[in-house]
C-alpha cells in the first residue's frame, strides 16, 4: 500500500519536502491508515505531522471513545494532536443544513483554523478509491454533468488525499498489518442517508459487474477532470471575448455569437457567466443553465420578446435585444465579473488596467530579485493555469513571513496603499487561492525553498 500512496502523492504533487500537514483523524479504517501511511513517507520527505480530530457530538459515549482513542494513537506515534467539540446538530438547524452538510463544514472550518494557526502547508484526509466511486455515483443519480461526474478531486488547495487510488478494503488490511484496530461508525451503517444506500445497496452490485471498477473509477475521474479543466478554460476564454460589458454587477453577452457556440461549450460558458455574477454554482443544476442554452440556440435573438429566468439566489437572467444580461439581486460592481486565465507558461493581457502578466519556468532556483513586479513561486505547489482577478470581497491569504492569514484589503491598508489604487489592485489565484497579491507580496505557501525543482516566475509588463 505504501507504494500505491507514494506514487499517488507523486503523480498529483500532494506532498512536497518539509511540509507541515494537519491530518483528519476520525478513528476509523481510512483516516487510520491514512495516518499509518503518513508516518511511514514521513522520513522520506522530511514531514511534520499533526492529528486533528473533532467530536461532532452525534453519538454520545461513544464519539467520547473515538476521541480517546485518536488521542492514544497520536501518542503511541510520538505526534501532536488536537482535538475539537462541535455541536453539529445545532449548527445543522442554525443554517439550515443537513447533518451530513453541517459535518463537513464543521471539520473542514477546523481543519483549516488549525492549519493557520501551525503554518501547515497541506490538509491530509482519507478519502479511498471508495468513496471516489461513492461520489461519482451519488452525483450521477442526481442529474450532474462531467464536472459532478468527476468526483472529488486528489486535490484542492492544500486539501490532499493520498489514498485516493486505495480501496476501503485496502486501508482496513493496513490497519491491521500494523497493530491497529479502528474504531467502527454504526452510523455508516444507517441506509437512511443516501450515501450509506449507495455504499452498501449498489456498490457492491458493481463491483461484482466488475471487479475492477475502483480502478476504473479512478482513471474515469482523471480523464473526466483533464477534460472539464480544459473545456472550462476554453468557457472562461470565450466569456472574454463575448463580453461586451460588466459594470453595476450587470454582465452583458452577445447573444448572437454565443448561439454559434457548440452546444457543449455554450452550457459552460453559461455556468462561467452565471458563477462570476452569482460568486459560485452552488445549487445552479442542469435544469437552470438548458433553458437558457436552448432559448439562445434557437431563438430569433433580435427579433423575439424578451425572455426571463430567475436563478438560485435571485439571479436574474434575461434575453433582449441581442443581448443576455446577467443581473445579481443588488446592483454593486464585484470586479469578480472580470478575471482573465494565464497559463503556465505563458502570458495574459488585462486591458483595464493596460498590463500584461507573464509566467515563466525554470529549473531550480534563480537569483531572487527584489522586484515588486516579479513573483517567485514553487511550481510543484501551483496549478496548471492561474487566474488573475481583482480580490474577493473578505478574501484572505498568507503573507510572506507571516504565520497566519490576513485579509487582502487589511494587508494593503496596513502597507498604506491609496484606496483609489487598492481598487486596480489585482491578484493571482492557483485553484481559488491567491499567491500573489500584484506588486505586493506573494502568499507564504508559494514561497521557493531549497527542495524546490522548478521556479515559476510571474512578472508584470506595462504596455
Amino acid at each position: 500500500m505504501i507504494g500505491v500512496v507514494r506514487s499517488t502523492c507523486q503523480k498529483y504533487t500532494l506532498l512536497a519536502p518539509g511540509d507541515v500537514v494537519v491530518v483528519g483523524v476520525s478513528g476509523g479504517a481510512d483516516s487510520c491508515a491514512l495516518l499509518l501511511a503518513l508516518v511511514q513517507l514521513k522520513e522520506e520527505w522530511d514531514l511534520r505531522l499533526h492529528v486533528a480530530h473533532l467530536n461532532h457530538q452525534l453519538r454520545g459515549a461513544e464519539a467520547e471513545a473515538d476521541t480517546a482513542f485518536v488521542r492514544a494513537l497520536a501518542e503511541q506515534l510520538a505526534l501532536p494532536c488536537t482535538v475539537a467539540t462541535v455541536d453539529v446538530p445545532a449548527l445543522a438547524k442554525e443554517r439550515g443544513w443537513s447533518v451530513e452538510q453541517a459535518g463537513r463544514a464543521a471539520r473542514y472550518e477546523f481543519f483549516n483554523a488549525l492549519a493557520d494557526s501551525l503554518s501547515a502547508s497541506k490538509i491530509a484526509v482519507g478519502h479511498t478509491a471508495d468513496d471516489l466511486l461513492e461520489t461519482m455515483l451519488l452525483n450521477w443519480c442526481r442529474g450532474a454533468g462531467a464536472e459532478g461526474l468527476a468526483g472529488m478531486p486528489p486535490k484542492v488547495g492544500r486539501v490532499i488525499r493520498p489514498l485516493f487510488e486505495i480501496s476501503r478494503e485496502q486501508a482496513r488490511a493496513f490497519c491491521v498489518e500494523n497493530g491497529v484496530m479502528p474504531r467502527h461508525d454504526a452510523s455508516n451503517e444507517d441506509v437512511r442517508y443516501q450515501r450509506n444506500r449507495v455504499r452498501h445497496e449498489l456498490v457492491p452490485h458493481f463491483k461484482k459487474l466488475c471487479p475492477h471498477i475502483l480502478r476504473r473509477a479512478v482513471r474515469l475521474a482523471e480523464a473526466l477532470r483533464e477534460e472539464n479543466a480544459y473545456l472550462d478554460g476554453l468557457a472562461r476564454e470565450t466569456l472574454s471575448a463575448l463580453q461586451r460589458e460588466a459594470k453595476n454587477g450587470i454582465m452583458v453577452i452577445d447573444v448572437e455569437e454565443l448561439a454559434r457556440q457548440p452546444l457543449a461549450l455554450l452550457r459552460r460558458v453559461l455556468r462561467e457567466a452565471v458563477r462570476r455574477v452569482k460568486g459560485d454554482l452552488e445549487n445552479v443544476g442542469f435544469e437552470h443553465i438548458e433553458p437558457i442554452a436552448q432559448a439562445v440556440r434557437h431563438g430569433d435573438q433580435k427579433g423575439a420578446p424578451q425572455r426571463v429566468w430567475t436563478l438560485p439566489n435571485r439571479i436574474s437572467v434575461k434575453i433582449h435585444r441581442g443581448r443576455l444580461w446577467l443581473k445579481p439581486p443588488l446592483s454593486v460592481w464585484r470586479p469578480a465579473l472580470c478575471e482573465w486565465t494565464l497559463a503556465v507558461p505563458g502570458r495574459v493581457d488585462v486591458p483595464p488596467l493596460g498590463v500584461r502578466l507573464r509566467a515563466d519556468v525554470v529549473d531550480g532556483v534563480p537569483s531572487l530579485e527584489s522586484d515588486p513586479q516579479k513573483a517567485f513561486l514553487d511550481a510543484e505547489t501551483l496549478g496548471r493555469e492561474l487566474t488573475v482577478r481583482y480580490p474577493l470581497t473578505g478574501e484572505r491569504f498568507r503573507p510572506l513571513g507571516m504565520s497566519g492569514t490576513k485579509k487582502v484589503v487589511r494587508f494593503l491598508a496596513d502597507l498604506k496603499v491609496p484606496p483609489e489604487e487598492r481598487g486596480r489592485t489585482l491578484v493571482v489565484a492557483s485553484e481559488g487561492v491567491i499567491v500573489w497579491v500584484v506588486g505586493y507580496r506573494i502568499d507564504d505557501r508559494y514561497k521557493v525553498t531549497p527542495h524546490t525543482r522548478q521556479t515559476v516566475i510571474l512578472s508584470v509588463q506595462r504596455h
